[in-house]
């Protein structure tokens, strides 16, 4: 995101740390179901983990990460993944 968008990577890291210390207050309700849900759309080409994927490729970082979070996607919901036509 920092080379894509020419942000400084302390203010990333900041809003980083912001983010993990609301996920981790429970009175917020955000459960690992609601981030979960919907996964067809989170892996299509253009949003959360396959654009994150293809951004990371284009600056020639290392996308090992995500690929174990789509692979990890996909086992999770298989009967999903059967009916999905990924496009790459």
């Amino acid at each position: 995101m920092s080379i894509e968008h020419g942000v400084d990577l302390n203010g990333i890291s900041d809003h980083i740390n912001d983010l993990t210390r609301r996920f981790a207050n429970r009175a917020l309700g955000d459960t690992t179901e609601r981030v979960g849900r919907d996964p067809l759309r989170k892996l299509c080409p253009q949003d959360r983990v396959i654009g994150v994927y293809w951004l990371l490729v284009k600056h020639n970082l290392d996308p090992t990460a995500v690929t174990l979070v789509i692979a990890a996607s996909l086992r999770a919901n298989e009967k999903l993944y059967l009916k999905m036509k990924l496009k790459v």
